[in-house]
């Protein structure tokens, strides 16, 4: 599989980076191969194993791969009868594969897949981790995460081939082992660290903007909107000032004008001063003032939606100036999220 090469000194071994036995190591990393770690193949698959087991394939690529890549060409100059190839290549392999674990993604190492030798018992894990397979769905899988989503389909095909044709339990077990940390990573996978995990995120390489509307499906507005003032009022009072009546305008020309597409949600407030059941009624007041208020200046209906609250979500707290913050109608601007290019959510 490799060409032998003969490496013509110290010079030639750190220009190519030769291992005994082994093929040209053309990339630009250069290895101080005689302090490496000496250990063997069989010691290190188990860490990497470990490193799958966390998730570190799709959570930290990179050191994940190299482990793997590590392992097998230690495999190799074994079964080559390459001794310090194999404990150079090892030692690679299971300094990635630390790594990829410490990179980590916050998956639960469950332990390898127990080992049966009963058909019967075999085909029962084989049922219990298709089943969780089945809960992903395909499509939005092979978005974001293609690679991981055809290891586990074809190992389970694999492993259901062993068990149907071959009756060979123990080696159907080796193929299903890997696939529940698979199915695991594919579920806790949140490429734009928005909240939204990848398998619900409509838009799982763009951020959700997590302005408080309708953001549970990942995907961000078309526009960044204005960040809009609260209108506040008077103790016990729904009547707008004269300020107030001049901002409101303000806000409807600007709908008109460039925010067609969006809705203003209103939220009405009050501060703890009376009963619960007068407060509520008083802040059903203001958000009719300013709702009614941009309506008369010329806003359309399907463009606003309100609601109120009373006193029970307050913005400071119920003591002097603090009551004048409560008293008080937010405003906030949003629109519908754009449809998801990938899967139906």
């Amino acid at each position: 599989m490799y060409k032998h090469l003969i490496c013509g000194g110290a010079a030639a071994l750190m220009l190519s980076g030769c291992l005994h036995g082994r093929g040209v190591h053309n990339v630009p990393v250069t290895r101080d191969y005689a302090n490496l770690e000496k250990i063997c193949a069989d010691e290190v698959a188990p860490i990497v194993d470990q490193a799958h087991r966390v998730g570190a394939h799709l959570f930290d690529p990179y050191n994940a791969v190299s482990a793997a890549t590590y392992l097998e060409y230690a495999y190799e100059a074994r079964d080559e009868g390459d001794k310090k190839g194999e404990k150079d290549y090892a030692a690679l392999a299971k300094m990635f594969a630390e790594q990829a674990i410490a990179g980590g993604s916050g998956i639960e190492d469950g332990g390898e897949l127990a080992m049966v030798e009963d058909n019967e018992a075999g085909w029962a894990e084989w049922n219990r981790i298709v089943a969780r397979f089945r809960e992903l769905d395909p499509c939005k899988a092979k978005v974001v995460a293609p690679y991981v989503y055809a290891h586990i389909e074809t190992r389970l095909a694999q492993a259901e081939h062993e068990l149907n044709e071959c009756h060979n339990t123990c080696q159907a077990i080796r193929e299903m082992r890997g696939v529940e940390a698979d199915i695991d990573a594919i579920w806790a996978k949140d490429t734009d660290s928005d909240g939204v995990k990848d398998m619900h995120d409509g838009e799982p390489w763009i951020a959700e903007d997590a302005d408080g509307y309708a953001d549970e499906d990942g995907m961000p507005e078309p526009k960044p909107y204005p960040v809009l003032d609260d209108v506040n009022f008077q103790s016990g009072s729904a009547v707008l000032s004269a300020d107030a009546k001049g901002y409101l305008r303000g806000i409807a020309d600007m709908l008109n004008d460039g925010y067609k597409e969006a809705t203003l949600y209103l939220s009405a407030h009050t501060d703890s001063d009376a009963s619960d059941d007068y407060n509520e009624k008083l802040s059903a007041k203001r958000e009719a003032a300013v709702m009614n208020y941009l309506l008369e200046s010329g806003v359309s209906q399907t463009m606003v939606t309100g609601s109120h609250h009373g006193e029970s979500t307050p913005k400071a707290e119920n003591t002097g100036k603090g009551k004048a913050v409560n008293r008080r109608v937010e405003l906030k601007l949003d629109s519908p999220d754009p449809v998801s290019p990938f899967c139906t959510m």
